[in-house]
């Protein structure tokens, strides 16, 4: 009897575990970050759930420095620009997959919702992701149209005190 109630906990555990996983393919990973996180380099908004070790520890040196200072991250990393908006449709596509890592390309417009008269311009901006201990698909790092990976940002910058 005790071990099928041990089996039927482990079952529950690791279909939990599957559960916690904000979604199941890279693709609906990275449209799920970006639609429900895009603001995750903000201070106090990016969470393990969906953002890799190594890049949530960047973040918070970042997160640190952002009560006033210059710190590394002075655009938005989606679009490598201070202003303009993603204007849909935005198209996903998976460019290289494996076990541990996957690469998937977010293109859309960028545009001006204050200034229609503005020229919009089409950008691509590519996730990288990997898969964290649960399994879970989660952004290892950002290189935004103008070809700088948000890691590279955020490594190299001098922050006092290093």
């Amino acid at each position: 009897m005790s071990r099928t109630v041990a089996i039927a906990f482990a079952c529950l555990l690791s279909s939990t575990a599957q559960a916690a996983c904000p979604a199941a393919t890279p693709v609906d990973t990275a449209r799920w970050i970006y639609e429900k996180h895009q603001d995750f380099y903000l201070n106090g908004k990016g969470a393990a759930d969906y953002l890799s070790k190594p890049l949530l520890s960047l973040l918070k040196k970042d997160w640190a420095c952002q009560n006033g200072d210059q710190c590394a991250v002075s655009t938005n990393p989606w679009t490598d620009a201070q202003d303009g908006d993603v204007q849909k449709p935005i198209d996903w596509k998976l460019v290289s997959n494996s076990d541990k890592q996957a690469v998937v390309e977010m293109t859309y417009n960028l545009g001006y919702k204050d200034a229609p008269q503005q020229p919009v311009t089409s950008q691509t901006t590519r996730l990288l992701l990997a898969k964290n201990a649960s399994s879970c698909w989660v952004l290892d790092n950002l290189q935004g149209p103008q070809g700088v990976a948000l890691m590279q940002t955020l490594e190299e910058f001098p922050y006092e005190g290093d």
